[in-house]
């Protein structure tokens, strides 16, 4: 599962960049509302879409309605295409959320930060569909690698830079893509405590 993520712009200048693309598309839309940093469902949220061929931010909210209560905020890769609710999504709604890096929380509740080493954006797959004439999108999930599997059973679908245009525009990619292995990231705790990886 992912249910938090990080959107800061303050040390990427490609996020930073992003932010002003929207800022510029939305004009006084997007000033009227405040973007949290650590983004959480349910809230409005840059992406990033195909639009006429060309990849372009757009406005979205985070997660879709549930067929009982709440809101879908992820949906798993292995079975996505197989699924009624996102089988039209996935070929022709995909989107990418930009974002610094995401959150998780072990069995204990202790919350940790992950990304990519020396990189300052992570890109995570999604999927987005219309409803009540608003774009909302969900995080695609997939089996941990080894960088993941001691602190959850799920995590993020991870692209790499050069998965995002396929991703976007090229369908006969995307089976492919979702079967690939996300690549190793990087954990850290934020409660003040120290992670094995923080002392490599």
């Amino acid at each position: 599962m992912c249910g938090r993520y990080l959107f800061s712009a303050a040390g990427s200048k490609e996020l930073q960049a992003i932010a002003e693309q929207v800022r510029q598309k939305y004009g006084t839309k997007a000033a009227s509302f405040t973007m949290p940093e650590e983004m959480y469902p349910s809230v409005t949220a840059p992406v990033l879409v195909s639009e006429n061929g060309n990849v372009t931010p757009e406005l979205q909210s985070w997660g879709l309605p549930g067929l009982r209560s709440g809101l879908v905020i992820n949906a798993r890769a292995e079975t996505v295409s197989q699924r009624p609710m996102f089988r039209r999504s996935l070929f022709d709604r995909r989107c990418v959320i930009p974002t610094a890096g995401f959150y998780e929380w072990d069995g204990a509740k202790h919350k940790y930060y992950f990304h990519l080493p020396h990189e300052p954006v992570l890109y995570l797959a999604g999927i987005y569909d219309n409803v009540s004439g608003v774009n909302s999108f969900v995080i695609l999930t997939t089996a941990p690698n080894d960088s993941m599997k001691e602190i959850h059973d799920r995590m993020p679908l991870v692209l790499l830079p050069e998965q995002v245009g396929p991703w976007l525009t090229e369908p006969e990619k995307v089976l492919e893509i979702l079967a690939a292995e996300p690549p190793m990231l990087v954990k850290s705790r934020t409660d003040g405590q120290l992670a094995l990886d923080d002392l490599a």
